[in-house]
């Protein structure tokens, strides 16, 4: 049900802007490519202040992209993966050279020690 929800949201968000500020997407040829792209829909897709922390938005954006590539039939690569780990070792890096203070949980692995 909350994937429903969450597409209803995108579709309305996009039919408020005029076409012409939609701009053109290039067609995904490739795993990473398809990832890269989902991730970036999927901030809109989750909404951007659901989270508080940049780095937890990240983290669930990306997650969520990975599942919509599944539900595609489209399983995440090596490439795909690789990408995931570092973006979210940079994001939560980020975090904590600015002082976060109660990293979620699920983050901590991506905490560089």
């Amino acid at each position: 049900m909350a994937e429903a929800d969450e597409r209803l949201r995108l579709e309305r968000h996009l039919r408020r802007r005029p076409a012409d500020q939609l701009g053109r997407i290039p067609q995904p040829r490739t795993a990473i490519s398809l990832a890269i792209f989902l991730h970036e829909v999927g901030h809109h897709a989750i909404g951007f202040s659901k989270y508080k922390r940049r780095c937890e938005e990240e983290y669930h954006v990306w997650l969520w992209a990975i599942g919509q590539m599944r539900e595609l039939g489209i399983e995440p690569d090596e490439r795909v993966i690789r990408r995931f780990e570092m973006s979210m070792q940079y994001a939560v890096g980020k975090a904590v050279r600015r002082g976060i203070k109660d990293l979620p949980e699920a983050l901590g692995r991506f905490a560089v020690r």
